[in-house]
């Protein structure tokens, strides 16, 4: 797997080394060339790793999608369909607690805040058997979406198990 820190480094370095282009006899339209060089082969790359973690994530995969998807957050870690599809192929290889940090994360990111919060429910609920945090997470999810009948059959089960404990 390429990294791409020593990319970022070497081009931080040429773009400095040309900041004064009559001194290195670079024209500016050279420079342009060479960042959109760089900048088209990561671009590349990342859509060719984003591919291949996406087949892997449909194929049921999920250690080998939970790697590259790994991979393409150390690349663009503001991505929020990344650490989503971390978080779930976590949580399908058991590894629950890991993969609530991974939904909360694509949640601070913007990314599809009810799924997030109703898979984190659900880890909850079922997984962990946290009625309190499961309850916590579906409550987030009918603040977004009031009328969702999945969430609120989630909700209605917990208000049954709470009464059954009494």
């Amino acid at each position: 797997m390429k990294r791409y820190p020593l990319t970022n480094i070497l081009l931080f370095i040429f773009l400095m080394s040309c900041s004064n282009s009559n001194q290195h006899n670079i024209k500016q339209d050279e420079r342009i060339k060479i960042i959109d060089s760089l900048n088209t082969t990561l671009n590349k790359d990342t859509v060719e790793m984003n591919l291949k973690a996406h087949l892997l994530y449909v194929n049921k995969e999920y250690l080998e999608a939970s790697q590259e998807y790994s991979e393409l957050i150390k690349i663009d870690s503001l991505n929020g369909k990344y650490h989503y599809r971390k978080g779930y192929c976590l949580a399908q290889l058991s590894s629950y607690n890991e993969a609530i940090i991974y939904y909360q994360q694509a949640s601070i990111l913007n990314y599809d805040k009810f799924e997030c919060f109703k898979s984190i429910g659900i880890i909850y609920y079922f997984m962990i058997n946290d009625n309190k945090r499961a309850e916590e997470y579906f409550s987030k999810c009918l603040e977004i979406k009031p009328k969702d009948k999945e969430v609120e059959k989630y909700m209605a089960e917990l208000t049954n198990n709470e009464n059954l404990n009494l």
